[in-house]
């Protein structure tokens, strides 16, 4: 394993383990996620622009932590499938049947977006008859396919991401402590453009940080001004988190 791996890998098993310490027992969490999602339904469309969509895409209802994750927070492989599914569904309704141009998609958000589903999305897209870009400062494979992203329509898997683990919405904004190099939303929308913005962010603030769902509700919707100050013709497709835990 190389240094970058093995310190991605190791921001996973602490994003994990700190995540899994503040659920606690009397489903407050669970409350929380709840009310994030049913927040950010209510807001998110609010934040579209004339040239600017704003897509929330549902991972929550139908995820059941039990059947669709590995560990209460990071979807299986199934999960990842059914993710993966919803993302490109939520696309074909927005932007239509594919055509020649290329479509660049960002995808941007924390572990579930760094280590899991982004080949599955790729490659549901590739499927669907898009020529996808895949774009961001960002390029590695998911460690959920590490060694297993085959080629699809004769083409290979595009690496290019804005996944980062352990990250909150909070250090989406402003940047992480921990990892002052990679900079933060502002710095990365200055150096790729896209069409389509995959955003799945909240997990870590929520389960981690114990954060107000109204605070990242209200985070999120900075990430997408920034978004749109940078890149003013972007769909942005905004995720319900899933479920943290073994309930719902």
């Amino acid at each position: 394993m190389t240094r970058a791996r093995l310190i991605r890998a190791v921001a996973v098993v602490a994003s994990l383990l700190l995540v899994a310490s503040a659920c606690s027992d009397d489903g407050s969490d669970v409350n929380d996620v709840r009310a994030f999602n049913e927040m950010l339904a209510e807001r998110a469309p609010t934040w579209a622009t004339p040239t600017s969509a704003v897509v929330v895409v549902d991972h929550f209802t139908w995820f059941v932590p039990e059947t669709h994750s590995l560990d209460g927070i990071h979807p299986n492989a199934e999960g990842e499938e059914q993710m993966a599914q919803r993302w490109v569904t939520a696309v074909q309704q927005q932007l239509g049947a594919p055509t020649d141009q290329p479509v660049r998609v960002m995808p941007l958000g924390d572990s579930i977006t760094d280590d899991y589903t982004r080949y599955q999305t790729w490659q549901k897209m590739v499927e669907a008859g898009y020529t996808v870009d895949f774009v961001g400062t960002q390029t590695s494979i998911p460690l959920s396919r590490e060694g297993n992203t085959p080629d699809v329509n004769g083409l290979p898997f595009d690496q290019d991401h804005e996944g980062h683990s352990a990250w909150a919405a909070s250090d989406m904004l402003a940047g992480h402590d921990d990892h002052p190099v990679e900079g933060n939303i502002e710095d990365w929308v200055q150096q790729v453009d896209a069409d389509v913005v995959l955003l799945h962010i909240g997990t870590n603030d929520i389960g981690r940080l114990g954060t107000d769902p109204r605070l990242v509700v209200d985070r999120t919707s900075r990430i997408v001004f920034q978004i749109q100050q940078a890149m003013p013709d972007a769909t942005i497709f905004v995720a319900q988190i899933t479920p943290l835990g073994s309930e719902k």
